[in-house]
């Protein structure tokens, strides 16, 4: 069998988070993924490393709550399709490996109407709105219940806690 150092992963590259030196002998793995979520219509605004080993992170355009769910599923799927044909494994668990960064699977919101962002050009704290203000307190006030649809594992809560790089409390 496998020593326990062969059993780890090892970084596809050396190097640290969100430089060259990590992203450029992966381009033409990354380029793949980029074309194939072209082809599907999904806008990539940014891909990087991260700071666990072999770890990146892609976001997309904003989008509606349903497209952005779809939106989920499909640059998930298409990532590991691109993975399998370079003979690679893809991982998208909270917590992969002990010690290091896990997975976040953020999701970044805002709040508009009529085409003005009510988050921001308030007299509130942070320059908050306040109905950006009555967003973020009802949002913060049913975390427990959006927690059990936006972190559904047991493993979830391994990332969710102190010193995980990860919100750990509830203000």
């Amino acid at each position: 069998g496998a020593t326990d150092a062969e059993a780890e992963p090892h970084p596809p590259a050396p190097g640290g988070a969100y430089g060259m030196t990590r992203l450029a002998p992966h381009g033409d793995y990354l380029r793949d993924i980029l074309v194939a979520l072209e082809r599907q219509g999904v806008e990539v605004l940014q891909i990087h490393p991260e700071y666990s080993p072999g770890q990146f992170e892609l976001s997309v355009a904003p989008a509606g709550p349903v497209r952005a769910a779809d939106l989920v599923v499909l640059v998930q799927e298409t990532i590991r399709a691109v993975t399998v044909r370079y003979g690679w494994e893809t991982n998208f668990g909270p917590s992969v490996l002990a010690g290091h960064v896990g997975n976040g699977r953020h999701l970044h919101l805002s709040l508009w109407r009529d085409g003005v962002n009510l988050c921001g050009g308030g007299d509130g704290p942070s320059g908050l709105r306040p109905e950006a203000e009555s967003f973020l307190a009802g949002v913060l006030g049913e975390l427990p219940a959006l927690l059990a649809i936006g972190a559904p594992s047991p493993a979830s809560y391994l990332r969710l806690a102190p010193s995980r790089w990860t919100g750990a409390y509830q203000c």
